[in-house]
């Protein structure tokens, strides 16, 4: 019992000490210099095998991108801190502050387990960017588009993965009863989801 309390509050320790380093590393990551931000990307998967083999992070499927395993493993910590700023510390969306780079890097490398905290950071984003008026500023556009990116290629994955193998093939279209399927409910839905009411 000791020394699992023990390892409980090594962990606890390794996860505070993660949380402070994660800040500065992303803002490297997503800074447009590729020196810096390719430094910052080793650091994180060094860190992303350090976490994984202490047991602190669990072990995940290994062809998935380690720096998005590791933005998985802290992406409540992440939502919750980058939706904060956007929200109460007006001071950080200024374009020079590090708010834009780490807002970046976390969009540019978020996986399908972070849909629900891309969701999240759009509305914060979208609600703070409202004090600029009609003309946000370009990071809050680039954001953005880098979201609608991510967005897109994890629909494209998902149709892809349900696509016969060879490419010829036309997909199977299930016809059900109209009403049956909720999800199908918009267009915009339908899109995301790649169902069809046909």
């Amino acid at each position: 019992l000791q020394a699992e309390t023990q390892d409980r509050a090594r962990k606890s320790f390794v996860h505070t000490e993660v949380k402070h380093l994660l800040g500065p590393v992303l803002e490297d990551l997503g800074s447009p210099s590729f020196p810096g931000s390719t430094a910052a990307r080793a650091v994180l998967v060094h860190l992303h095998d350090l976490l994984r083999r202490d047991g602190s992070l669990p072990v995940r499927n290994e062809k998935d991108d380690p720096v998005q395993a590791l933005l998985i493993g802290y992406a409540d910590y992440l939502a919750g801190e980058l939706c904060f700023r956007l929200k109460f510390d007006p001071q950080s969306l200024a374009s020079s502050g590090p708010l834009p780079s780490v807002l970046l890097a976390v969009v540019q490398h978020a996986g399908s387990g972070m849909v629900g905290f891309l969701a999240d950071l759009v509305h914060a984003l979208l609600q703070a960017s409202r004090q600029f008026g009609p003309s946000p500023p370009d990071w809050i556009l680039r954001v953005l588009a880098e979201v609608a990116r991510q967005l897109a290629s994890q629909v494209h994955s998902r149709r892809a993965a349900r696509r016969p193998t060879d490419g010829f093939e036309a997909p199977k279209v299930v016809v059900e009863e109209p009403g049956a399927n909720a999800k199908c409910a918009s267009a915009f839905v339908q899109f995301l989801t790649g169902c069809r009411d046909d």
